[in-house]
């Protein structure tokens, strides 16, 4: 039988050389010489005793035999790569407890679905998942406590790298009835804020002190009315008139909510919060973080 005399290499020879027309090209492609491009072709032309190109001005141009040959191997090539993947999948198949950190809002949201798909696909792999602020999330990357995390915007450590995901608009709001009574616009600078109250994620108010200073270029200092890690806790506080807080328009545009709320305008666009995954550049990760990282890198 042919099959018995041609070699892999060679076949792959064919099928790079059938594309680019051009044995110099092909050489370069596959880091080979051209005489050893030469010579495989030969070799298969001789083993078939057909001609497979015909040589023309530097150009080498298929027969209706390469035709022939070139879809029938590469569809074999393919699936027999198809199925050596197949079977190296199940001999490697993922197994172990992965540790990941998540924001609540848009963990629930948008991540979770997505795991939940990944999850299903690796019936041996746990997943453990922390929610918290990035803050938080930082020191437990920093101490080995968790593999990945999905976070907010921070201003990580140089030992964690970050990658985009996704990204959410904040907006400064209130009730209207709160508005009302304190006789807020959505035009309103709030040149005093002591007089108010305001509704904050984590003690010192950080996301509230940084759409402050992104619009008003000011600090912000008045102490929280409430604090609450969690967004749609946050969200019925403020519904129910107890202060002012940020909030992503996302889940002001979910339910109606945002004919329910005063929104300020501030002095520019909306300040944007980036959802990062955040990941110890020193550490390596394993084949189970990876492949959830990855995943949630193409699915987002």
């Amino acid at each position: 039988m042919n099959i018995d005399h041609i070699s892999i290499p060679t076949l792959r020879v064919f099928l790079e050389v059938y594309q680019t027309q051009n044995m110099s090209q092909t050489a370069k492609n596959l880091a080979m010489t051209q005489p050893g491009v030469s010579q495989h072709i030969k070799s298969l032309e001789g083993l078939l005793q057909i001609s497979l190109f015909d040589r023309i001005n530097k150009k080498v141009l298929p027969t209706e035999q390469a035709h022939l040959l070139f879809e029938n191997c590469k569809r074999a090539l393919q699936g027999l790569e198809d199925a050596l993947s197949e079977v190296s999948a199940k001999k490697n198949k993922l197994k172990g407890i992965l540790n990941i950190g998540l924001p609540i809002e848009f963990g629930n949201n948008r991540v979770l679905p997505i795991i939940g798909q990944w999850l299903k696909l690796h019936p041996e792999v746990s997943i453990r998942i922390n929610y918290d602020h990035a803050a938080r999330q930082s020191q437990l990357l920093l101490n080995g406590g968790l593999d990945f995390a999905i976070t907010d915007s921070f201003n990580f450590p140089k030992q964690i790298a970050t990658k985009n995901l996704s990204s959410e608009k904040l907006i400064l709001c209130c009730s209207h009835d709160y508005a009302k009574e304190h006789k807020l616009t959505s035009e309103t600078k709030f040149k005093k804020t002591d007089n108010l109250d305001f509704i904050a994620y984590l003690e010192g108010a950080p996301v509230i002190t940084s759409w402050f200073k992104y619009h008003f270029k000011k600090s912000f200092q008045t102490e929280a009315k409430a604090q609450l890690m969690d967004v749609q806790g946050v969200l019925r506080l403020t519904l129910a008139g107890v202060g002012i807080s940020v909030l992503p328009l996302h889940v002001l545009e979910r339910s109606d909510n945002s004919k329910k709320l005063l929104q300020f305008n501030g002095t520019k666009d909306h300040m944007i919060n980036e959802l990062n995954l955040a990941y110890l550049n020193a550490r390596k990760m394993g084949p189970v973080a990876l492949s959830l990282f990855e995943y949630l890198t193409e699915n987002i």
